[in-house]
């Protein structure tokens, strides 16, 4: 029953809210949008693609996952694009509760569900449309299967390993399809030096090699496909681009021609290298003091700390490490450490004992201290949300939240810092949590979400072609998913020429062009403009124009 009352919590906070209840939003999800569109519609797989320009910034997982899970709803919205990631959040959960239960039991296995799942950098990517959920499932996946050839416990044998090596091999070749070599630079390093430290090389050689079998045989029909549709240009994209070009600081050489659509050369530099390392803490909101305390309690240990918890520490703290080498730095790119997160929080909770009391009084002081912070702030949330909204009614959600407040406060003091209870405060955070969501989305929604602008766009557009000068991976899949068409991509010179023509035309540009040659189109006759409300990136231009007001 508690492994049950626990996913039901988890499934009403990740599919219950944060997918089907808003537009698309940024910055991940206004590429998706045009690219599954373009699959959708035009039937094109092997490829993805932008108005009919390759975007190879990214291979196609996520985006076939999205294609299917539309075809399977017979409709695409920004519900469906955002499904997959859910789903995969899911299963990253799924394994988190797996590699616990199996070292600590089913009760520390679902309370620490419970942490990972109210973590806010893992539901924040659980609940966007990227190929980053793809990577973190795959990520998530390999470090679960090599925890599981770890000793479960002191004293226990190492099991045996070469099936599940086999496992680890094949599920990392996959992962290139959510994001090229992206896995294989965080899953390898802590990997081998684990087991370089055990001196297991021939076991680290056989991952390797294995893997890299694995992974040609497996990209060989993809690579067929990309020579076919764009020859060895696509291939270096994909391949030097997208892999060297972004762990380097690459100058463009002699017959470089940039992908149209981004520059993987130039794109995403310039931050220090101690970037990840001040991020890092970010990964564990809002249960930085919890995981601070288990981070001591781990280290603590009279005696040699043992293959698992070593394990644990060297992904953690490895993974931004390395990411630190890369020219690339990208917030996103770090959270794989999250991986290790809740296993860490899972040991300080192994050491508390059932009745709470296993830990050194200042260990126990942290970890009390940040879940009555995060109790508080989600009690005392409707105070907030009716000041935000105007809506005194809100005012009401302090009736329950209190309530849940003062019988968990009533629990503490009886029982202490129990299993029982820490499953009681998990269940009622990840449900408060959800509440707290839903009352989030309206307020953002009207400051992330295209949609009304798009909503003119359809109005003005009548039968006039569309056109216009962004090329780029935001607005450009944006204009196709919600016009549902490719449209002409000219520049802005002959854009204004056709805003001058007898020719009725509705064009988009940017923002920034319509302030650089403001005289210029304001002294078109007839033009009316529309602005892109919120973030303000986008521009409408129609000529012939009515009498409507914009």
């Amino acid at each position: 029953m508690k492994s049950l009352a626990a996913f039901c919590a988890v499934a009403i906070l990740y599919l219950g809210v944060g997918v089907f209840d808003h537009e698309v939003w940024s910055p991940t999800e206004p590429t998706v949008s045009g690219i599954v569109w373009n699959m959708v519609e035009h039937g094109e797989i092997a490829i993805p693609r932008i108005n009919d320009l390759p975007y190879l910034e990214k291979p196609p997982l996520y985006y076939w996952l999205a294609c299917g899970s539309a075809k399977l709803a017979g409709r695409l919205s920004p519900g469906i694009l955002r499904l997959p990631a859910a789903v995969l959040g899911l299963l990253c959960l799924a394994l988190v509760y797996g590699t616990v239960k199996r070292r600590h039991g089913r009760g520390i296995a679902c309370v620490t569900l419970l942490f990972a799942a109210t973590s806010i950098a893992f539901y924040e990517i659980s609940h966007r449309a990227s190929a980053d959920a793809a990577a973190l499932f795959f990520a998530f996946a390999c470090f679960a299967i090599f925890a599981r050839t770890l000793p479960a416990g002191d004293g226990v044998s190492e099991p045996s390993t070469w099936g599940w090596d086999v496992l680890f091999a094949l599920v990392l070749a996959c992962s290139f399809y959510a994001k090229n070599f992206f896995t294989f630079l965080v899953v390898l390093p802590p990997v081998v030096l684990h087991l370089l430290l055990e001196r297991r090389v021939r076991r680290a050689v056989f991952l390797c090699a294995t893997s890299a079998i694995f992974t040609i045989v497996l990209l060989s029909p993809w690579v067929l496909a990309l020579e076919r549709a764009g020859g060895s240009e696509y291939l270096r994209i994909v391949f030097f681009d997208n892999t060297f070009g972004r762990f380097f600081t690459l100058a463009p050489g002699a017959g470089f021609a940039p992908d149209p659509i981004s520059n993987p050369l130039t794109a995403e530099k310039g931050e220090p290298a101690y970037f990840y390392l001040l991020r890092l803490p970010v990964l564990t909101l809002p249960w930085l003091l919890v995981f601070g305390a288990a981070c001591a309690a781990l280290l603590r240990r009279e005696r040699p700390i043992g293959a698992y918890p070593r394990f644990l520490l060297l992904g953690f703290l490895g993974i931004p490490l390395v990411l630190s080498l890369s020219s690339s730095k990208v917030s996103e790119y770090l959270l794989p450490a999250f991986c290790f997160v809740p296993l860490i929080i899972a040991e300080l909770l192994g050491e508390l004992g059932r009745d709470g009391r296993g830990l050194p009084p200042w260990q126990r002081s942290l970890l009390v201290l940040n879940l009555a912070l995060v109790g508080a702030a989600l009690a005392l949330s409707p105070v907030v949300f009716a000041v935000m909204r105007h809506q005194v009614g809100l005012l009401l959600l302090l009736v329950p939240a209190l309530a849940a407040a003062a019988a968990l406060g009533v629990g503490y003091f009886r029982r202490g810092l129990e299993e029982r209870w820490l499953f009681a405060y998990g269940v009622a955070v990840a449900l408060a949590l959800a509440v707290v969501v839903t009352l989030m989305i309206p307020l953002m929604e009207p400051r992330k979400s295209y949609a009304p602008f798009f909503a003119e766009v359809l109005e003005a557009r009548g039968d006039r072609p569309v056109v216009t000068t962004l090329l780029g991976d935001r607005g450009l899949p944006l204009i196709t998913y919600y016009l549902r068409q490719r449209v002409q991509v000219d520049s802005l010179d002959d854009v204004l020429d056709r805003l001058r023509g007898p020719e009725p035309v509705l064009a988009l540009i940017h923002v920034t062009e319509y302030e650089r040659e403001r005289e210029r189109i304001d002294a078109i006759p007839g033009l009316r403009v529309g602005t892109l409300r919120g973030g303000k990136r986008m521009i409408l231009l129609v000529n012939g124009a009515d009498d409507r007001e914009t």
